[in-house]
């Protein structure tokens, strides 16, 4: 309650006792005892002054529930506010990977034909995994699995921040293969097995959303069927791209 209004609450208070006092005693005062006309304006005046002291406590009891419900309502307030905003955020965020979405499966009209046009490829994409993520760094991986050898590998920072580099030291094609990644590595692979390559996309562990996951492995895949195109297009020597 504000200061202001406990002080007037007080003097109320204080100026009702004085007020009941001296009604009460004021026939005493005037005529120095107490008749039966007085014993009777004495009960009635108390009994009065009872039925005030009752409705104030009754007025100030609806009062503060009042003022809870007038807090709760604040804090709703303040809380729709919030989410209001934290939805026009992701709104906003969502516009943006939408755009990029789209870019993905429009930005590359051409087939690869070289070695130099899917290296092309891959950077493009790895760098639309960038977009759509808040990741420091990823990594994009095509790997014989049969000979255990990486045939294509494209890194990938965010502008120049090296604070997280990607460990390639710790991850050989054998472990990627069996899904035995470091800490703090994660896998996504491409949805189709062949038997013959891998797709993978490392990114770093628990950075990653549900969400984002669906669209990372969707440039995973859109990069196999590129591989594939790659592939059939030419001979089987060219399925090695360094």
């Amino acid at each position: 309650m504000p200061k202001n209004l406990r002080f007037l609450e007080r003097l109320y208070i204080f100026l009702f006792i004085a007020d009941s006092v001296l009604v009460t005693l004021n026939h005493y005062l005037v005529n120095g005892e107490l008749g039966r006309a007085g014993q009777i304006e004495l009960v009635l005046t108390i009994g009065f002054f009872a039925i005030a002291y009752v409705m104030y406590t009754l007025y100030k009891r609806v009062v503060n529930e009042n003022l809870h419900e007038y807090e709760r309502l604040k804090k709703d307030k303040r809380s729709l506010e919030d989410n209001i905003t934290e939805a026009f955020q992701y709104i906003g965020k969502l516009n943006i990977q939408l755009e990029e979405i789209r870019s993905v499966f429009s930005g590359e009209n051409k087939y690869p034909e070289s070695r130099s046009q899917f290296k092309v490829i891959l950077k493009f994409l790895s760098d639309k995994v960038l977009a759509l993520t808040d990741i420091d760094w990823v990594c994009l991986k095509i790997i014989d699995i049969s000979e255990c050898k990486i045939l294509a590998e494209q890194i990938r920072y965010r502008g120049s921040n090296t604070v997280a580099p990607f460990p390639n030291a710790d991850i050989g094609c054998h472990n990627i293969i069996n899904g035995k990644l470091p800490i703090g590595v994660t896998a996504i692979y491409s949805s189709k097995s062949n038997g013959v390559f891998k797709i993978v996309c490392l990114v770093p562990g628990l950075e990653i959303s549900k969400e984002q996951r669906v669209l990372v492995k969707a440039i995973v895949n859109q990069l196999e069927m590129f591989y594939l195109i790659y592939v059939r297009s030419g001979n089987t020597d060219r399925r090695e791209i360094k």
